[in-house]
């Protein structure tokens, strides 16, 4: 496996370091959606398809070890990442032309035993769309997660820890049992032995 080429991705984010566009319109994109948590949102493929958008997915998982792991396109790694394949990347998302390549599939074990569970291995490029996916996305809906504070999954900061503290909290007659599984008091719910 090839290390990435460090000096390729710091030219790349040059430009994005020099001129925060991106972060701009994502800012302003979250306090608007702040304001009004029943906005529509429309018009996303400008700040998908923008140039800074794709850079960034690519600072986001560039660092990943597992981002060098190559999908059915064996060409279609960091390795090749530059500009042209940004200027491409945009004009295809911009023009509603961008194709999704297929994704290999791999069975992997599962922990503790001998039975085997799928993995979807995605092309390099896909994980920069999704990426970019996953920003623009956690944007829209983080201002109406955070107001409602009921969704721990796939949030920053959130997990299982902050659902378990929130439900010791707020939770009327809640206890943890011993093995990790809520039980309501003095109810048919009780603790397995």
């Amino acid at each position: 496996m090839k290390k990435i080429n460090r000096k390729k991705y710091e030219k790349l984010i040059n430009n994005l370091e020099n001129n925060s566009e991106i972060k701009n319109k994502l800012q302003k994109l979250f306090e608007l959606n702040k304001e009004n948590l029943q906005k529509k949102n429309d018009n996303l493929i400008k700040i998908l398809s923008n140039p800074q958008m794709i850079i960034t997915a690519y600072g986001n998982i560039q660092a990943n070890k597992k981002a060098l792991t190559k999908g059915v396109d064996p060409k279609d790694t960091t390795d090749g990442f530059n500009s042209n394949v940004v200027e491409k990347m945009c004009n295809d998302l911009r023009n509603s032309v961008y194709k999704w390549k297929d994704i290999t599939q791999v069975e992997i074990p599962k922990l503790g035993g001998k039975k085997k569970r799928p993995l979807g291995l995605p092309t390099f490029t896909n994980k920069l769309v999704q990426e970019s996916l996953r920003v623009i996305l956690n944007v829209i809906y983080e201002p109406i997660f955070q107001n409602y504070e009921v969704s721990h999954g796939s949030r920053p900061k959130r997990g299982t820890h902050t659902a378990i503290t929130q439900l010791s909290h707020k939770g009327k007659g809640m206890t943890i049992c011993a093995r990790r599984r809520w039980r309501k008091d003095e109810d048919s719910f009780t603790k397995k032995h």
